[in-house]
């Protein structure tokens, strides 16, 4: 006897956020999908011992039980993919069915949005449901597995194969006759009750906007936040954010620094989630997903602490705005606190897993794209992922450690960028995070750091591993009396350490293997990346 399961994946998602212009209009955009995974688990009743993947079921959540279905999760926290076992009397056309009426609601929600906000005549709401019953693609698949094979890794890795093959085949998305997609992404988050969406009441965030990139990047220096919304809604008006950034310069003319202009687009995926998963037998299987779902919940609340806005959170991947630094009265805190509070709360959420096999647990990686406000949303979108999947994963330290890394660049509104990679159980990644944490927010000095170490590559070449060496170096570089007193003496005292490290842990060539790329110096890359960019995150506003 035989079991028949299904794998569904939903598309087209990269299409669709990537029309995004504002921080709002991502969200929606993938929201959207999140909400029709979810819908979609509804409409099939699936049982939670026929549910692979995702979990969908209840979690406690710090001392809150939490109904991943019917709770206002505020980001979408269910992924493209969904794998369980048909009940006896279903079949590949049962899914397909509840798929097509699931798309069918999705449309009619969506025109009727749209509807509220334009002056439409029939025959426009005709084609505009029309284009939205293609342009959702479901894809289906099932497959049969013996009775006896109750390996729920190679039932999903299976499935897995061919909706990868499908994905590749994906059908043709229609040409709009209108923006439809795209008008809904830009009125389906406002605030205002004219514009209120069935997405945002489905998250919970009926009563608020999404921040825009100046909200989160100088949240700190939001003290007046019913003058803040006033400026707001004419700044939506008026579409023009050099308002709103002058606003904010002329009431924080003593604290207002570059940072503020400048945000972080996070993109975090799993680290070798194949070959932990290979060790899991079906129970511990099961507590794998849920500690993903519960994973996706802490790390939410983590992002809004911070005084970052997650757009998505599903599983072992996340996608997330944030400043860059954050400072409040009770502590000064930038992006790297952040994204090593997430590492702790991954690390606790599978740390209960019970596995005999399982050696070690796996990790996260990150891609950081700093952006300066005005720089195009897609572009730093796309520049996130890409810093994730082409340098992060693929980094390797001189001693082979691979992947855990987090890859950061900033791109300055000049034009001019810099940035470096980090692998997260390195030694310099811990001595970094120290000359980050000496708050030097001197800019004269850091220049000269900055100044001294470039003026000196030839040197730190042929010294560069030899602390003693580098400590004769930077001592006799800076040996006025200031530089003897607190805060400069740490931050010193830290570069002392860091650069010995960086040219003993980091290769000799970038690992990549192209010819362009393979005559960069990854060392000095990554020591003048990590100086301005310290320099960076505490310089004064003279952009």
């Amino acid at each position: 006897m035989k079991n028949l399961y299904c794998g569904v994946t939903l598309g087209p998602i990269y299409k669709t956020i990537s029309q995004a212009r504002k921080t709002r209009e991502l969200w929606s955009g993938s929201y959207l999908f999140s909400y029709l995974m979810k819908e979609l688990i509804r409409a099939l009743e699936i049982e939670d011992k026929r549910l692979i993947l995702p979990y969908a079921g209840k979690l406690l959540s710090g001392v809150e039980e939490v109904d991943l279905l019917n709770s206002p999760l505020q980001a979408g926290v269910f992924p493209d993919r969904l794998v369980f076992q048909l009940a006896e009397a279903q079949s590949i056309s049962f899914v397909r069915e509840q798929s097509h009426a699931v798309v069918k609601k999705l449309s009619d929600q969506l025109t009727g949005h749209l509807k509220q906000h334009s002056k439409w005549s029939d025959q426009d709401q005709q084609r505009a449901e029309s284009y939205f019953a293609q342009y959702f693609q479901v894809y289906a698949v099932t497959r049969e597995f013996e009775e006896s094979c109750r390996d729920k890794r190679e039932i999903v890795m299976s499935l897995f194969d061919t909706l990868d093959i499908l994905e590749l085949q994906s059908q043709l998305i229609p040409e709009e006759e209108k923006p439809y997609i795209e008008r809904f992404m830009t009125t389906s988050s406002f605030r205002t009750r004219k514009t209120r969406s069935f997405l945002k009441a489905d998250a919970g965030l009926e009563a608020q906007r999404f921040e825009s990139i100046i909200e989160i990047a100088a949240k700190e220096l939001i003290t007046d936040q019913k003058a803040f919304d006033t400026k707001m809604e004419a700044i939506d008006k008026e579409d023009n954010e050099d308002n709103l950034i002058n606003w904010l310069k002329e009431n924080n003319k003593e604290t207002f620094r570059t940072h503020h202009k400048y945000i972080a687009i996070v993109n975090i995926d799993g680290d070798n989630f194949g070959d932990y998963i290979k060790q899991l037998d079906n129970p511990a299987y099961d507590q794998f997903t849920q500690a993903l779902a519960l994973f996706s919940l802490q790390a939410r609340d983590a992002i809004e602490a911070y005084g970052g806005q997650p757009v998505y959170l599903g599983g072992d991947d996340a996608l997330f705005f944030a400043p860059v630094r954050r400072d409040t009265k009770e502590k000064r805190q930038n992006i790297f606190d952040l994204l090593d509070d997430i590492d702790e709360i991954f690390r606790r959420a599978l740390a209960h897993i019970q596995s005999s096999e399982a050696s070690s647990l796996p990790t996260l990686s990150a891609g950081v794209a700093i952006h300066y406000y005005k720089h195009p949303l897609a572009e730093s979108l796309e520049k996130s992922a890409k810093l994730l999947f082409d340098k992060a994963k693929h980094f390797s330290m001189r001693n082979g450690g691979k992947k855990n890394a987090i890859a950061i660049q900033v791109q300055k509104h000049s034009g001019q960028s810099f940035g470096l990679v980090l692998r997260k159980s390195a030694d310099t990644y811990a001595r970094f995070k120290a000359m980050l944490s000496a708050h030097i927010d001197d800019g004269i000095f850091l220049s000269s750091v900055v100044q001294h170490m470039e003026r000196n590559k030839a040197l730190l070449a042929v010294v560069g591993e030899a602390e003693n060496r580098v400590a004769d170096f930077i001592e006799n570089q800076f040996n006025e009396s200031v530089h003897k007193q607190s805060p400069f003496r740490e931050f010193l005292d830290g570069l002392k350490v860091f650069v010995p490290g960086v040219y003993k842990e980091y290769p000799l060539k970038d690992p990549l293997t192209t010819e362009a790329a393979a005559k960069r110096d990854i060392k000095a890359e990554t020591l003048y990346g990590a100086l301005r960019l310290v320099k960076f995150l505490n310089r004064d506003d003279n952009e």
